[in-house]
């Protein structure tokens, strides 16, 4: 696995992204990002910012993303720290179609059975490319 940490330049004096990006080095895919609001000050809305996407790889040919998770904090931390984000939301694929025939499927070591690659491959069958995507609030 390789990780690729990216932040802000100094020179940057609003809120931007930071985080790290991680590629699995057999493959060059890309498998996950973890990123942050970075440079948010007392006045920013949120006041905090974290989450992650990870990603799949339907066919040897792409890699597309399989689900995003982020949770934001409205208001400053209390006297025991950030606790639980003020929301929680969650997308993720739900399937696949594609336009023309479907690509090479990747071999049967790739991801061991019940994976988020099963589940993507098992609905990539249907037809037309579309990735349908399910946006889900965990908490208000």
């Amino acid at each position: 696995m390789i990780r690729l940490d990216f932040e802000p330049t100094p020179d940057v004096e609003y809120a931007d992204w930071q985080g790290s990006a991680f590629i699995d080095s057999a493959t060059s895919a890309l498998v996950r990002i973890d990123f942050h609001l970075a440079g948010l000050t007392e006045f920013s809305r949120p006041r905090r910012l974290e989450g992650y996407t990870t990603f799949v790889s339907p066919s040897p040919y792409f890699v597309i993303p399989d689900s995003t998770v982020a949770g934001w904090w409205k208001a400053p931390p209390g006297n025991d720290g950030w606790g639980i984000p003020d929301v929680v939301q969650s997308i993720h694929v739900t399937s696949i179609e594609y336009r023309k025939a479907r690509p090479v499927a990747r071999p049967l070591t790739a991801a061991p059975s019940g994976s988020a690659v099963d589940h993507v491959d098992a609905a990539s069958r249907r037809g037309p490319y579309r990735a349908l995507y399910a946006a889900k609030p965990l908490t208000d």
